[in-house]
């Protein structure tokens, strides 16, 4: 390039250049947009384990909170009928 032209090798390789960084900068975005996310996630995830229910679990028996699961099914079962064919799933049969 002495002369102060372009030739055709130099400019495929600066265009050639300029989609590999690109391409990188792209991938650098993505991954922050995902690690964002992943942290978001993880925050409301600890949020969860960390809540009081509402419904105190002690005092309760396993038979009453069997019961108490077996009613939802029924409930969903009769409001839902296609769910019928995992029925025995659900039940735990």
């Amino acid at each position: 390039m002495h002369t102060g032209q372009l030739t055709v090798g130099d400019l495929s390789a600066f265009i050639l250049y300029s989609g590999y960084v690109a391409l990188s900068i792209s991938g650098l975005s993505n991954f922050f947009t995902a690690l964002n996310q992943s942290l978001g996630a993880s925050t409301r995830l600890w949020e969860l384990t960390d809540r009081v229910p509402a419904v105190p679990l002690q005092g309760l028996s396993a038979s009453a909170v069997s019961q108490c699961f077996r009613n939802i099914f029924a409930v969903l079962l009769r409001r839902f009928p296609d769910l019928m064919n995992c029925g025995s799933l659900l039940a735990g049969r």
